[in-house]
């Protein structure tokens, strides 16, 4: 990172974020082009899991697994300060790069789901048709890496 002053070491802020940041985006190539998509997400014990359709352009690419980057940007405020010409961006950010599949067997997905439920809310009755929906799990290669600015930074 160039502007190192603004990396954020702090274990337990990564933590923090990973577990209230509202979504993520995540990155992808597909046939040799750049794809992203933005989606919620749930942290638990080192992974990121997800849903979504079955079907689609983003579960083909993920069916047999696939390598990712994903990005948070949280708590972002742009502040105009008088007689200056660009306004200030605060804000939170982690980026990491994993591998993401499919949970396949009935107990891994409805644990992502649960997993999932426990942050946004919802209901776990499972007698609904809840195998319409893909559960996908990316696990995080390396080192995720945080940066800040405007909070606090230092």
């Amino acid at each position: 990172m160039r502007r190192s002053e603004k990396q954020i070491r702090d274990q337990a802020l990564i933590e923090k974020i990973l577990l209230t940041a509202p979504y993520c985006q995540i990155a992808m190539v597909d046939r040799r082009k750049a794809y992203l998509v933005a989606m919620n997400y749930a942290y638990y014990d080192g992974s990121i899991y997800l849903h979504g359709a079955k079907e689609g352009r983003k579960a083909g690419i993920w069916s047999n697994g696939a390598d990712v980057t994903l990005q948070i940007v949280t708590q972002v405020e742009l502040n105009l300060k008088p007689g200056d010409p660009f306004p200030e961006c605060a804000y939170y950010s982690l980026f990491a790069e994993g591998r993401i599949k499919r949970l396949r067997n009935d107990k891994q997905r409805r644990e992502g789901l649960d997993i999932l439920i426990d942050k946004y809310g919802g209901s776990k009755d499972y007698s609904t048709d809840w195998h319409r929906v893909e559960v996908w799990r990316i696990d995080i290669i390396g080192e995720i890496i945080g940066k800040q600015s405007g909070h606090n930074e230092g």
